[in-house]
C-alpha cells in the first residue's frame, strides 16, 4: 500500500514538474489550512466538504469524501448528493480502480 502511494507521489512530482518535498508541503499545508479553517470558523454556513467544493472543486469534494465515507453511502455521500448531483459521474474512476484491485487481487492468488 505504502509503496503503490509512494509511486503516485513520485508520479505526480514528475508530471506537474514539482519537487516531492514540495508536493508534500504542499498539501500539509493545505490540510492544514482546511483544519484551521474549521476550527475557527464558527459562524460560517459552509462544512467542511462545500468549502472544498467552493475553493478547490467538484472533483476534490468528490474524492475527499470518498476519503471519509467508503462507499459514499454515508452522511457524506448524502450530502454531495444534495450539493450536486452530477458528482456521481466520478464513480466510473472509483470503478477502475476497484476493477485494477481486483485484478491484482486475482493475480496475487
Amino acid at each position: 500500500m505504502k509503496d503503490r502511494l509512494q509511486f503516485r507521489i513520485n508520479q505526480i512530482s514528475r508530471e506537474r514538474g514539482i519537487e516531492i518535498s514540495v508536493l508534500k508541503a504542499a498539501l500539509l499545508d493545505f490540510l492544514r489550512a482546511l483544519h484551521e479553517n474549521q476550527v475557527k470558523a464558527w459562524n460560517q454556513d459552509h462544512g467542511l466538504l462545500k468549502q472544498v467544493y467552493l475553493e478547490i472543486g467538484d472533483e476534490a469534494s468528490y474524492h475527499l469524501c470518498g476519503l471519509t465515507d467508503r462507499g459514499g453511502e454515508g452522511m457524506c455521500g448524502e450530502e454531495l448528493k444534495y450539493m450536486d448531483s452530477s458528482l456521481k459521474r466520478f464513480r466510473t474512476l472509483v470503478e477502475l480502480w476497484e476493477f485494477e484491485r481486483d485484478q491484482e487481487i486475482e493475480a496475487n492468488k
